[in-house]
């Protein structure tokens, strides 16, 4: 007897629409400055000196900026453009998408589950595992290319009752192309997959050959859109190649070991029960050597071991078919059975980790630009520089671009200042006889800044934090000063008390 998976297929849409909606910011950079500040450059909202390296290079594909510029020109068009919905709008498409094909793919494939706990448990692990739709509705490529490449795979393997004719082999074909299009690494799951039609499947020439016709098409497509942003013919996928591997460039941002990926899932996917990952991966690809998803997940793990720079979230497209394969081993193991026990502190850390990840934002700086576009677009906004307080500077030495600010999310009346020492604030506060919010870390704010504020007679007032300050009774040895936490309040000073200046 199967069960009903849509109680937990739709709570997972639930958590997806929350997270979108909630989740604001970016998981990673890339997500963020080579996406929607590509989008904003085509848009005069910057200029091609605050971009990322990449933009000189024309390494990066661009089917994702042409979204995003499409969306904010509706949106300008109707003369409701927002930044911050756009941006949400963006994450609510990504959202959608992605719970569809996931949702599809449960339905495809829990029927090779040989029970119906193993099918429950795939349902559940594939939409309510704690970072699930918080990285479902990243507008990122890494995502992106997930959809697309699931989708593709949904297509090829629907149901036989349904006559397969040249355009739908064709559009498995242009749903492998969107995949390759936002992300090149892709390129290793089409090889998997083709390689297994070929030699497991045994198909037929002309079949591979419509897949191919739509495949170009797609990758047209992707060539188009490079040209409309760059404004010049050019192969972002050989410059990426070119860049990343020949000149080494991948190396500039970090090299690990080729055991990253197994010590690193283990302990940040799912502290403790992560330990199960890699060993069912391994025990999956051994006893299934004929399965489309080992053909799917042996070249693209392969090859990102040996590539000397390596995060996880390069990982994300092999989450459907990680948690297939977790399962399938998982169900054949009799004796876990009686470990029920091992359940119940799973499920607790799962429901926390899950509730929280997926309604905090994405970073803490959100909030701050949120802040000043909303109540402060007209006011002079001034920031430390070069130091371990600064905001809008990016000062990471890897990066060709050191102001590498936010601007997708700067209106266009936002004025900046930045400064040093405390001298050059002094100076520029005495110059500045307007309205004038500072932005700091609550640390540095508590600890310098406002008593310097206040001996200069400013009458220093905090109108914004990123935590709200009846939180501190937790700042147990101040860990929530740590950088990575990011405390930041916005200060506004009043130049009617300037007498001291």
């Amino acid at each position: 007897m199967s069960f009903n998976s849509k109680p937990y297929t739709y709570t997972g849409l639930l958590l997806f629409l929350v997270a979108a909606i909630m989740s604001a910011g970016f998981l990673h950079p890339d997500e963020h400055f080579q996406i929607l500040e590509f989008a904003n450059y085509k848009l005069g909202g910057t200029g091609s000196q605050n971009l990322t390296w990449e933009y000189q290079e024309q390494m990066r594909p661009t089917f994702q900026v042409w979204i995003a510029y499409s969306l904010c020109k509706y949106m300008k068009f109707f003369h409701c453009f927002n930044p911050f919905i756009a941006a949400m709008v963006l994450r609510l498409i990504t959202g959608l998408l992605m719970w569809l094909v996931l949702e599809q793919f449960a339905q495809r494939f829990k029927s090779e589950l040989k029970t119906n706990s193993g099918s429950k448990w795939f349902i559940v692990l594939l939409f309510l595992t704690w970072f699930i739709p918080f990285i479902a509705v990243r507008f990122s490529s890494e995502v992106f290319s997930t959809i697309g490449f699931t989708a593709a795979l949904l297509i090829y393997f629907r149901k036989k009752s349904s006559r397969k004719t040249t355009l739908g082999y064709a559009l498995v074909g242009f749903m492998m192309a969107l995949a390759f299009i936002v992300r090149y690494q892709a390129g290793f799951m089409i090889f998997g997959l083709v390689a297994w039609m070929l030699f497991i499947k045994k198909e037929k020439l002309a079949t591979l050959l419509k897949i191919f016709s739509g495949f170009m098409i797609g990758v047209g497509i992707g060539i188009l859109s490079d040209h409309w942003f760059y404004g010049e013919w050019t192969s972002t996928a050989y410059n990426y190649f070119f860049q990343n591997l020949i000149a080494n460039k991948a190396s500039e941002f970090g090299t690990s070991p080729v055991w990253y990926y197994a010590l690193q899932t283990p302990l940040l996917v799912f502290p403790l029960f992560g330990l199960v990952i890699i060993p069912c991966i391994i025990i999956f690809c051994i006893q299934n050597p004929r399965h489309s998803f080992v053909w799917i997940m042996v070249p693209f793990l392969l090859v990102h071991h040996i590539i000397g720079h390596k995060e996880l979230r390069f990982m994300i497209p092999m989450i459907p078919f990680v948690i297939f394969a977790i399962v399938a081993t998982m169900e054949k193991i009799t004796w876990i059975r009686k470990m029920k026990w091992a359940l119940y502190p799973f499920l607790v850390i799962n429901c926390l980790a899950l509730i929280i990840r997926t309604i905090l934002p994405a970073d803490d700086q959100n909030g701050l630009y949120r802040a000043i576009y909303k109540n402060y677009r007209n006011h002079w906004i001034v920031y430390a520089d070069k130091d371990k307080y600064n905001l809008l500077i990016n000062d990471e030495p890897n990066k060709t671009h050191r102001d590498l600010n936010q601007e997708f999310y700067m209106p266009p009346t936002f004025l900046k200042q930045k400064y040093t020492t405390e001298e050059d604030l002094d100076i520029i506060l005495f110059h500045r006889n307007q309205a004038t919010i500072i932005i700091s870390r609550k640390q540095h704010y508590e600890t310098h800044l406002k008593a310097h504020l206040e001996k200069l007679d400013l009458q220093p007032k905090v109108v914004f934090e990123t935590y709200h300050h009846h939180l501190e009774f937790m700042n147990f040895n101040e860990w929530m000063y740590n950088e990575n936490m990011g405390w930041w309040v916005l200060i506004a000073v009043d130049y009617q008390h300037k007498s001291q200046l």
